[in-house]
This record gives structure tokens, sequence and C-alpha cells, in this order.
């Protein structure tokens, strides 16, 4: 088994919906760690990456195991990729301080206000607002996040992993087709990763 550090470098404003619905005015919230701080679902990693093997596949002949790789989508089948939670890295300071205030404290660091930005949207027909659509999304500001992965196959990272799948994926989360979650995934080598 070999462990590495999956890199989400994010270049525009993202979000990943918790399913919750908003406090005050928001409507649509991200998933963030109890802390407060922004993350990205271990579930939700793992299906950007499934996707995109199974989209480059499309034009590739079928180069990679997709399923073997992350098992079958309606089974909890063996996976040789295994995906954890993106969270910010816990090198960055201000994820440091949170964290401890949240373990002292056990409520959420007020300052980490920062790392959102509230946006509304409207339905428009014929130049004019629709009535009862407008929608206000809290977002994540561009951030790096960082989630371990494994690769449980005895091949440890498959061939092409690197330079053809996390290319692929190129936009995360709520209205990626629309300009927001542009990002950058890369693989950090974890010393000591091999087990």
């Amino acid at each position: 088994m070999k462990t590495q550090i999956l890199r989400i470098d994010f270049m525009s404003y993202w979000q990943s919906s918790s399913g919750e619905s908003g406090q005050g005015d928001d409507d649509i919230l991200p998933l963030t760690e109890d802390c407060g701080l922004p993350m990205i679902g271990a579930r939700t990693v793992q299906g950007l990456l499934r996707d995109a093997a199974r989209w480059v596949n499309e034009f590739k002949a079928d180069q990679f195991q997709v399923d073997q790789w992350f098992g079958a989508t309606d089974s909890e089948s063996f996976k040789e990729i295994r995906c954890y939670n993106a969270t910010i890295p816990d090198s960055d300071q201000v994820a440091e301080v949170a964290r401890a205030y949240f373990k002292k404290f056990q409520r959420p660091l007020p300052e980490l206000a920062g790392f959102f930005q509230s946006i509304s949207f409207t339905a428009l027909r014929d130049s004019l607002a629709v009535n009862k659509t407008l929608r206000k999304v809290r977002w994540v500001i561009p951030t790096t996040l960082e989630a371990p992965i494994e690769f449980r196959g005895e091949e440890g990272i498959p061939k092409d992993f690197e330079t053809v799948i996390l290319p692929a994926v190129r936009r995360v989360g709520l209205r990626r087709h629309r300009g927001f979650g542009r990002c950058q995934m890369t693989l950090i080598n974890v010393e000591g990763g091999d087990q």
C-alpha cells in the first residue's frame, strides 16, 4: 500500500455543499469541519476521480480499470484507490489555530468568516428577475486543500494516474459549469508512505 497526498489548489470561489439549509440569509452552505474550516468529503473526492477516469476511458478505449480502482458504484467492493476528506493542511497557521480553538472552546473561531463570501443568484425571464427565485450561496474563497489517498493495489500508483486522470479534474462543486470551482490536482509524495 502506498499513501500519497492529493493536493487541490482552487483558483476561483468554490463550494462543496453540505446539504443543509442556510443560516441567516444564506440558502446553501459549504461543507465544513467541526471547527468551521471548509472541506470536501471523501466520497466527493473519490467520485471526482472516478468520473475523470471514466471520461478519459471514453477517449482512450478503456485504458483504465475504473471499477477495480474505485469499486463498482452499486456495491462496497474492494477499492484499490481509497480517498479521505480534503481539508486545509495542518501546516497552515490559520488551520492550526482554528483546530486548537475548537478543541478548547467547542465552537468555531469567529475570524473564519473571512474564508467565505456570499453571492446571490436569481432566475431571469425577458431580462427581468422571476419572483421567488433569489438564492444566496455561501462560497469558499480560493484556497488549498489536501487529502490522503491510498493506493492499495499491487502496482501502487496506477500508470498515467498523475499525468492523465488528475489533469482531467478541472472543476469541483456547485455551479462548476458556470466558472466556479476551478482547480488543479496534484500528488505529493509522502516519505514513508509505503506500508
